[in-house]
């Protein structure tokens, strides 16, 4: 699946969010999205830096070390990827985002952080990919859409600062990723387009 970043610093009440909830952040929030559409194509920005990530069902041969919690293998995730209740897309979205985010070490900084009372923030790694709960409650179309990897933690934001370093390209240039701004015009012209087509 293709995969891109949104930058959801500015316009959006995520930082305010993330303050009232007590989770430390650098004042930066970005959200890592997979589609099966080229989002250079779905958003006419042909700049927009794309990345690929895997989509089919977690494998015997997949491991993942999380050194203070232990190894999980592939079809333990991918039994508990079943029991959440995802159509097909969903659960494309949800493996394809976990590989990305496991690339970063994403899943194994989610997996060590702790909450201010001390809890632990996940029990489950593919728990650091947001928004399964709201796709299981949206309307039917688009529900995957709501199936994404926050990052603002600085030591994962880093990682994802030196992955797009690999291909080139700067996080903080606006072409290579897509703003709320972008994000919003976007929905308003698809609104516009469904009503003529009524």
């Amino acid at each position: 699946m293709f995969i891109h970043i949104q930058d959801w610093s500015k316009g959006t009440n995520v930082i305010s969010g993330l303050d009232s909830r007590g989770i430390a952040h650098t004042g930066v929030a970005y959200k890592v999205i997979a589609s099966e559409t080229d989002p250079r194509e779905i958003y006419r920005k042909p700049s927009l830096q794309v990345f690929t990530a895997r989509h089919h069902m977690f494998r015997n041969y997949e491991t993942f070390c999380y050194p203070e919690r232990g190894d999980i293998k592939g079809p333990q995730l991918e039994g508990y990827l079943q029991s959440i209740g995802l159509a097909s897309l969903g659960q494309k979205s949800l493996r394809s985002l976990f590989r990305f985010s496991h690339t970063l070490g994403v899943d194994k900084e989610a997996m060590k952080y702790r909450l201010p009372d001390g809890q632990l923030f996940l029990d489950n790694p593919l728990q650091a990919v947001d928004g399964i709960e709201k796709a299981l409650n949206a309307p039917k179309e688009n529900k995957e859409e709501h199936i994404h990897l926050d990052i603002y933690r600085g030591v994962v934001l880093t990682k994802l600062e030196n992955y797009f370093r690999k291909y080139n390209a700067d996080l903080a240039d606006p072409a290579k990723v897509l703003s709320a701004g972008e994000l919003r015009a976007a929905a308003r012209v698809n609104r516009e387009l469904a009503g003529k087509e009524r």
